[in-house]
């Protein structure tokens, strides 16, 4: 059992000293490092102080777990335990329980308890849970007895693992495609592969042609997440490994079944320990691509995670790169989370905030689709200049005006087909340029808004594969340079690539899978 204990910094000088007692007898309690800091005005008012523990089964029939704090009076016991969000039950509901190998899990508000339970308790507790949830007023509750019934009639009918896998709710072509279509390749006997993704999209009904697609948030969706072996997503949105948010509470012993892969979608630069830490999203194998970048994480007590947890195996969507240049270059800027308000898990799509076309990253992007130098330039030596817009600005797109020169990518994109067929690539702080710096070809970094974001490892100038620039005109100047010398890679960018990435093979899909096969092993 693993959690952590408040320390009230302007209270207390010392962390507390918590112990935990099993049957009254203390337990061995290991430190964890916990860095979260509770802020104020900037200042830090609470830490977080840390523990795990582990309690041997088999001793007794039943196991008390208290927890007290030693003081100088004596061990107080604390009678308030709040239960994090991937712990096996809370104490929202008298009979929330959680069972495995004739063991049962039950929480209070003041302790935890661990009792033998055969077969025909578990159909007890699980009736009870079934009484309490037919009467409680809570949303959702009558529609969970009808989906542990099937999730339970599921499980006992299938004798596969279950494997979900996904991009976003409103497209694919990410690595959870490229995983997904490497898997159909691979068919194992012994698994059912599922992609999650908007039936309203297009993408649902090109890739139900390759395998089976889910429609993403569908009570199908949820009915088969209570039975995955693992959802495998290029994203970490709280639905993907949770799609019961909000009404979690009678799901939560079924969801520790389900374990959650990070593909993620792109290498990782700067320092995402915030949204990307253990406590956040519970991630059981982060896939990273490079030992800079595993080592980043590895080495950023904020993240969390176990050495094991974090594997070298490159990302799935490298593998269907290819060439077919033609004289073209694009523009890719990633986008700009302060310009965005509500989140919609449903279509992962975001409100864009009032005032859009006063930030300065509008200002940039229009100035510089729209620059007579460059537009002019462009003609004169035959090359077409794109705009790929990110995802999230696609319903948003008309905001922008751009001469008819201009090629602007809609939600069909396809994002290997952009890399294959354009020589340079312009963006601002999007991984994609790792993509493109893949296939050796050049990239410019253009850093109008560079205190946009705090850098990690990765710092553009030295590590960068293009130059760095830091106004519209310089931008141009670069970008006209490049096309007048036939957009060739500079010999100083080739070796950074050399050395920056681990695998220059098609192998990563392959990687992953056997990562994930070895997971299954130590399950």
């Amino acid at each position: 059992i693993e959690g952590w204990i408040p320390h009230y910094l302007y209270l207390e000088k010392d962390p507390p000293n918590l112990i935990v007692k099993a049957n009254g007898m203390e337990v061995l309690m290991q430190p964890v490092d916990r860095p979260e800091k509770t802020l104020f005005a900037g200042v830090p008012i609470v830490a977080r102080s840390g523990f795990c523990f582990t309690v041997p089964l088999g001793e007794t029939e039943r196991t008390c777990l208290r927890f007290y704090c030693k003081t100088e009076y004596g061990d107080v016991w604390m009678k308030r335990l709040r239960y994090g969000k991937y712990f096996a039950v809370d104490d929202t509901m008298r009979s929330n329980y959680y069972w495995k190998d004739d063991w049962k899990l039950t929480g209070g508000k003041a302790q935890l308890n661990v009792t033998a339970c055969g077969r025909k308790g578990h159909l007890r507790s699980e009736l009870l849970l079934y009484k309490e949830l037919w009467r409680s007023k809570r949303k959702g509750s009558k529609k969970a007895i009808a989906a542990r019934i099937l999730a339970q009639f599921f499980r006992t009918l299938n004798k596969k693992d279950i494997w979900l896998i996904c991009d976003k709710a409103n497209r694919a072509d990410d690595n959870g495609e490229a995983f997904f279509r490497y898997m159909q390749q691979v068919n194992p006997q012994n698994t059912k592969l599922y992609f999650l993704i908007g039936k309203a999209t297009p993408d649902f009904k090109r890739l139900s042609e390759i395998g089976k697609v889910i429609p993403y948030m569908s009570w199908r969706h949820k009915i088969l997440y209570l039975i995955s072996n693992y959802v495998i997503s290029a994203y970490s949105h709280n639905e993907i490994n949770n799609p019961f948010i909000g009404y979690h509470t009678p799901y939560r012993d079924l969801l520790q079944k389900c374990q959650y892969i990070f593909l993620q979608h792109g290498i990782i630069k700067d320092d995402l320990s915030k949204g990307l830490n253990r406590s956040h999203k519970d991630i059981k194998g982060f896939v990273t691509s490079t030992y800079e970048e595993r080592k980043s994480i590895l080495d950023t007590p904020a993240y969390l995670y176990h050495e094991s947890e974090i594997w070298l195996t490159g990302l799935p969507r490298y593998d269907r790169l290819y060439h077919a240049e033609v004289n073209s270059i694009v523009i890719m800027p990633t986008w700009r989370r302060d310009l965005f308000g509500e989140y919609h898990a449903k279509d992962s799509s975001w409100t864009l905030k009032a005032g859009f076309e006063d930030s300065d990253f509008y200002c940039f992007y229009q100035g510089l689709l729209n620059h007579k130098r460059l537009l002019d330039k462009a003609e004169k030596m035959g090359y077409t200049i794109e705009f790929v817009p990110h995802p999230i600005f696609f319903p948003y797109i008309d905001r922008f005006s751009f001469p008819a020169s201009v090629k602007v990518s809609n939600t069909e994109v396809v994002y290997r087909d952009i890399f294959a067929r354009n020589k340079l690539l312009i963006t601002d702080f999007s991984s994609v340029a790792f993509d493109f710096a893949y296939l050796e070809k050049p990239v410019i970094y253009t850093h109008f808004d560079k205190n946009h974001y705090a850098e990690g490892y990765f710092d553009y100038e030295r590590d960068g594969f293009g130059e760095v620039e830091y106004d519209l005109e310089s931008t141009v100047d670069r970008i006209i340079e490049y096309m007048e010398n036939g957009c060739e890679l500079k010999e100083v960018f080739r070796k950074r690539i050399e050395r920056f990435f681990v695998f220059h093979d098609t192998s990563n899909c392959q990687r992953v899978y056997e990562k994930i096969l070895e997971l299954s092993k130590d399950n």
